[in-house]
């Protein structure tokens, strides 16, 4: 598919499905039929939440022991900085900043013939794709993790092939400070030996953290103390417990409600407590085998993202909706792949080629293009336990499954076994 049919599909489809399924809980809702739950954002009395409850902590936010005071402390540095403008311009600077960056960062990916046709797919990717509308509904400081991971991946993709610049790094560092879990992108660093480049963005990393350390009330030591028992707080109430549960798809999520079908109350009722070693080394080992196989196995630029960008989310105890922001960079990538980015799609048993076949490769890009907009769709439909947990929370890790084993293709038999550094 060209770049051009690539645009089309995904906007089309994506239009289409979203209306759908906005019709669908608007004629639930006018009807008087619908399930309480039957709604594709976050509880209706906590919008915006997710950015007042830590502003209210950021003057002094490991004072007491709080689950929801685990950010790390750039984040309440940042939000000081927005206190300063007052509480009604500090919301709205932090939800239209966010609405043209992403704005701004469509229209660099979808350009289009003219400004007309530019504008207009800003417009239908931004208003259709659900993890927009949740990240706005809940205002959660993820949306600054995203900045940080697509301004990472705009300097890496322009340098991968050739030392990195301390911009890349630096872009790194600033982003674990804002979230950990990025830190999977540290598995591409590995996998192409820029072991130098590791250790500045590292060191870069720890300056970051100590120094916004040192801007917040209290002395270093103690705030290290707090913010680890809040962050052990956090890791009870949201992922021992079920409070994490609801709008969430990670694979430990599927694993508790595998583990709690017998369980009365269902899975906000089982203690996770018992599965989150095991977990965590099946997650080690997974990161561990991922950096062996990019190492070994070429793929193109936007694969590499897929990949990181899966295991990001579906590897966490705990992956809220609002973390689907980050699908947006594997799938920019994807429209943008460079024919040459693109190695040759040919089934197991047949012998590769340097061409790519063309029936083979046009399926395979319809087939990747419809799991991208399934991921950007609202899916909170069904709820087995009677609760806020939807079929959603099963279909998105499925859904990131499938495209991950689209990628490696086990059954696809065209990429090279060589990586290029």
């Amino acid at each position: 598919m060209t770049r051009e049919a690539k645009i089309t599909f995904v906007l089309s489809r994506l239009f289409v499905g979203f209306a759908v399924v906005v019709l669908y809980h608007g004629a639930l809702q006018l009807a008087g039929a619908g399930y309480p739950y039957d709604t594709f954002l976050f509880r209706p009395g906590d919008r915006f939440n997710d950015f007042w409850n830590p502003m209210r902590l950021a003057p002094d936010p490991y004072i007491k022991p709080i689950a929801i005071g685990n950010y790390f402390p750039l984040n309440y540095v940042a939000l000081n900085l927005l206190r300063s403008l007052g509480p009604v311009w500090a919301w709205q600077f932090f939800v239209y900043s966010f609405l043209i960056g992403f704005c701004a960062l469509c229209w660099a990916q979808l350009r289009g013939a003219n400004w007309c046709q530019s504008a207009s797919r800003v417009v239908v990717l931004t208003g259709c794709s659900y993890p927009i509308w949740f990240s706005l509904d809940r205002a959660n400081l993820e949306v600054w993790a995203f900045g940080g991971a697509a301004l990472w991946a705009y300097f890496y993709q322009r340098e991968r092939i050739r030392k990195l610049s301390p911009a890349t790094n630096f872009a790194l560092a600033l982003t674990l400070n804002l979230k950990p879990f990025p830190i999977v992108f540290c598995a591409l660093y590995a996998a192409r030996g820029k072991w130098k480049d590791l250790f500045q963005c590292a060191l870069a990393s720890a300056a970051i953290f100590g120094f916004c350390m040192t801007l917040l009330p209290g002395s270093v030591p103690d705030n290290m103390r707090r913010l680890a028992g809040n962050l052990n707080l956090y890791n009870e109430v949201y992922i021992e417990r079920g409070e994490g549960m609801p709008f969430a798809h990670s694979l430990f999520g599927v694993l508790k409600m595998i583990a709690a079908i017998t369980t009365p109350g269902g899975p906000q009722a089982y203690d996770a407590g018992g599965l989150m070693k095991p977990y965590l080394v099946l997650c080690l080992a997974v990161m561990v085998w991922l950096t062996i196989y990019l190492a070994r196995v070429a793929q193109p630029w936007w694969a590499q993202l897929v990949l990181l960008v899966c295991a990001m989310n579906l590897l966490p105890f705990f992956s809220a909706d609002y973390k689907l922001l980050h699908v947006f960079l594997p799938l920019f990538a994807w429209i943008n792949a460079a024919p040459a980015e693109v190695p040759p799609y040919t089934l197991s048993g047949q012998t590769p080629t340097n061409r790519t076949s063309i029936p083979d490769s046009m399926q395979f890009d319809k087939i990747i293009a419809v799991l991208f907009v399934l991921l950007l769709m609202p899916k909170n439909i069904g709820h087995p336990w009677n609760d806020e947990i939807s079929l959603g929370s099963i279909l998105n890790p499925l859904l990131m499954l499938m495209m991950c084993a689209l990628v490696i293709r086990p059954v696809w038999a065209g990429s090279e076994r060589t990586t290029s550094r």
